[in-house]
Parts: structure tokens; C-alpha cells; sequence
């Protein structure tokens, strides 16, 4: 009897961007990256997290991560972002 073990090396990324001054172009983007294909995408026009994979949808939908234990925010209203990191708090 013998136990067989298999691992998976994957690669998470996370890129952001900043602009001013450029039309119809957000002042603040991201874009998470797992193995190079996109599977979120945020910027500040938009003021939401997207998922661009299904099984990101998936997850965010069952409220729950690939350990079981539960998200703290559906696709759409994560907390910490959405607000303009130059504009002062009152």
C-alpha cells in the first residue's frame, strides 16, 4: 500500500493602476490574477468587484471558500473599497 500525493504550484496576483486627468479612463483599477488569467477585476468608475471566472461567481454566490469557512462580502460590496483614497474622510 502505498500513498500518492500530487501538488499544484499556482501564482496569485494582484495588479493596480493609478491615473488622473485621462477621459473615460478610471482614476483607480485591479485586476486579480491567479496562473495569469483574470478572475476579478475592480475599478472606481464601476465602484464593484467583478468576478471573470464561474467558479469565482460560484463561490461568492455559496458564501463560502474553498476551505469551507464562510466570505465576508459578496461581489459588489466589499468593504474598504469603492471610495476615493484622495478624498478626505468627515
Amino acid at each position: 500500500y502505498g500513498i500518492s500525493i500530487a501538488t499544484t504550484t499556482r501564482s496569485l496576483q494582484y495588479v493596480y493602476s493609478g491615473t488622473s486627468g485621462i477621459p473615460n479612463l478610471p482614476e483607480f483599477m485591479t485586476v486579480g490574477l491567479v496562473d495569469g488569467e483574470p478572475f476579478t477585476y475592480y475599478d472606481s468608475k464601476i465602484r464593484k468587484e467583478v468576478p471573470r471566472q464561474d467558479w469565482v461567481t460560484k463561490a461568492v454566490e455559496q458564501g463560502v471558500t474553498q476551505d469551507g469557512a464562510p466570505t465576508h462580502h459578496r461581489a459588489g460590496s466589499n468593504p474598504g473599497r469603492g471610495t476615493n483614497p484622495t478624498q478626505s474622510r468627515e
